[in-house]
């Protein structure tokens, strides 16, 4: 079993950086990402708001405060499994005080006395996720780190990625990405992006070249979305070929095209959009946060080296239940944290396990040694030191 290694020793490459640099860097990577962090709305748009009263002004605010709630209760379904859904809390004007951070009226139509509209209305992602887990539910914590999505288009003229005729990316690119839960990027086709992957590479999946794009973007998850007409019926095959902290996989759907719909280009994007929902929905079924109170366990933790450690920060990424790696001290070769998680520490165990990485406990119950079943890169990693004496958890 190979231990992580906190990244505190000084590389050669690094050698002439003041140790306070390296420390502040370091305190950076530490926790898993802006993933965990509360600086991204969640947005819920197109969402009906209309109501009658004695006057236009009184419709108006009575139909706002419907929307908001309604906005509400689709953005915590969106978050939750379809069983989960009848345990959700009833949406209160306190709760959506507390989470909205704004909102913007799409449309409207009023009278003398009836005010119809749409609302685009964005929540602050702590408290709203401070409901579902009180609520005693499993539930989604959205990435704020997007997914890179590469879509090509396969067609009379061949494969097409980045050129100006390829109408499967100028779709993408149309898209109102701003109501996603899961943020998908589609990069412009600007020349860095030309010289960071190549078509050929992307369909052949090439391992260098999808992690380059991905460092770009500094995204985690990178998406090639193939598209081509489906043979004999009118819709498109999508091959999704995925790869990311869980490891790579391809799916092939099938979207039907609408014929009420005469512009290619906007059936190409409702399949876009519709593609984009199923991606949400996989995404929000494979990463669902376990219900149950929230944990803290301290842990002990070392590292061989800077591969070593992005490769363990990759991957705690990827487990759901994970809400925070608090960062206590930093030394030479190794580090003191407290986990922070959701649900049961059996449960954690599981989910780290599953991402190759093993939780060990003590004696006492109280240190934690995280170690992954392969180095990162092939690095070595050195004989792990002895555990520190036992650090309470608060």
């Amino acid at each position: 079993m190979i231990a992580l290694y906190a990244l505190l020793a000084v590389l050669p490459d690094m050698s002439f950086l003041p140790r306070i640099l390296i420390a502040m860097a370091l305190l950076t990577l530490a926790s898993p990402g802006a993933a965990l962090a509360d600086v991204q709305g969640l947005t819920v748009a197109d969402v009906p708001a209309e109501a009658t009263a004695a006057s236009a002004s009184e419709a108006r605010d009575i139909a706002l405060a419907t929307g908001q709630r309604d906005a509400l209760t689709q953005l915590l379904q969106r978050l939750t499994a379809a069983a989960d859904q009848p345990r959700l809390p009833l949406v209160t004007d306190d709760m959506v005080v507390s989470t909205v951070q704004v909102f913007e009226v799409q449309s409207e139509r009023r009278s003398a006395t009836r005010y119809v509209a749409r609302l685009k209305v964005t929540f602050r992602r702590d408290p709203v996720l401070a409901i579902l887990a009180k609520a005693d539910v499993a539930f989604t914590r959205p990435s704020e780190r997007p997914i890179v999505l590469l879509p090509i288009w396969r067609g009379a003229a061949g494969a097409l990625l980045w050129e100006e005729s390829n109408p499967w990316h100028a779709a993408w690119a149309a898209r109102d990405a701003g109501a996603d839960l899961v943020p998908i990027l589609v990069p412009a086709g600007d020349l860095q992006d030309l010289r960071t992957i190549q078509t050929a590479q992307a369909q052949a999946g090439d391992p260098p070249a999808l992690t380059a794009i991905a460092q770009r973007y500094d995204a985690d998850t990178i998406i090639v979305a193939e598209a081509a007409p489906a043979p004999g019926v009118q819709a498109l095959d999508v091959t999704l070929r995925r790869a990311g902290p869980s490891g790579v996989s391809t799916t092939t759907e099938r979207v039907d095209l609408d014929p009420a719909i005469t512009d290619p280009a906007l059936q190409l994007a409702a399949a876009a959009n519709e593609i984009a929902r199923r991606l949400e929905s996989g995404t929000r079924d494979a990463s669902l946060v376990p219900s149950g109170a929230p944990g803290s366990v301290a842990a002990f933790i070392q590292f061989g080296g800077l591969p070593d450690w992005l490769a363990v920060r990759q991957r705690l990424r990827a487990v759901s239940a994970i809400t925070r790696l608090e960062v206590l001290s930093l030394s030479t070769g190794d580090a003191r944290v407290i986990l922070h998680y959701q649900g049961d520490p059996l449960a954690l165990a599981s989910a780290l396990a599953a991402q190759g990485l093993e939780l060990q406990r003590t004696a006492d119950g109280v240190n934690v040694f995280l170690a992954a079943a392969m180095p990162a890169g092939g690095v070595t990693t050195p004989t792990p030191s002895p555990a520190p004496s036992p650090v309470g958890v608060p």
